[in-house]
């Protein structure tokens, strides 16, 4: 019995040639009618699975964004904290209180009188220890202070405006001291 199951159908004599003949017609029809179609069987279920494992990625990617995000935000807060540690300069004396807005607020910070012109020319920065509004500001070099920046504008406090310094070079008045009674 090497033969189709058809064909051993029709040697037991259980099926003739024409009945034999429609069937494979019928099958042919139907593979025919298939491919024409394409017709896929979808099993919902398997659809649907597929879409909450492609949502529940998308969530594991955004999750893993976030705390990448969060822990370079922690480790750039501590790279400005150690500059702000290791390049702060000592207040030498505490001659003057250098007033200056920050955040839309008047603030101060009591520094000698070399300092404070230091800090009009550009040469120290005010920073803040953190970006919280503690009240709580260093002197550092400006080379410091743009490395700073780079990493977080938002710590520096007040910086002089050196396009302002140039323009004031050329002020007609610039020979003519303030006296320190006038400050205000």
């Amino acid at each position: 019995m090497a033969g189709s199951l058809q064909d051993q159908l029709l040697k037991q004599g259980l099926i003739n040639k024409n009945k034999a003949k429609k069937i494979q017609r019928e099958q042919q029809h139907k593979k025919r009618v298939s491919q024409k179609h394409k017709t896929e069987l979808v099993d919902e279920a398997k659809v649907a699975a597929e879409k909450a494992l492609k949502e529940k990625a998308e969530q594991d990617r955004k999750l893993n964004e976030a705390q990448k995000a969060k822990s370079e935000e922690i480790a750039i807060a501590a790279q400005i904290k150690q500059l702000i540690e290791t390049n702060n300069i000592a207040i030498e004396s505490k001659d003057i209180a250098y007033l200056f807005t920050h955040n839309g607020k008047s603030q101060s910070l009591v520094v000698s009188r070399a300092q404070e012109e230091q800090i009009k020319k550009g040469r120290l920065v005010v920073v803040q220890q953190s970006t919280s509004n503690s009240g709580e500001f260093q002197l550092v070099p400006s080379q410091i202070a743009d490395k700073i920046a780079v990493r977080n504008a938002s710590y520096i406090a007040h910086q002089a405006d050196l396009q302002q310094l140039d323009q004031d070079e050329e002020d007609p008045y610039a020979d003519y001291q303030i006296p320190d009674d006038l400050m205000w």
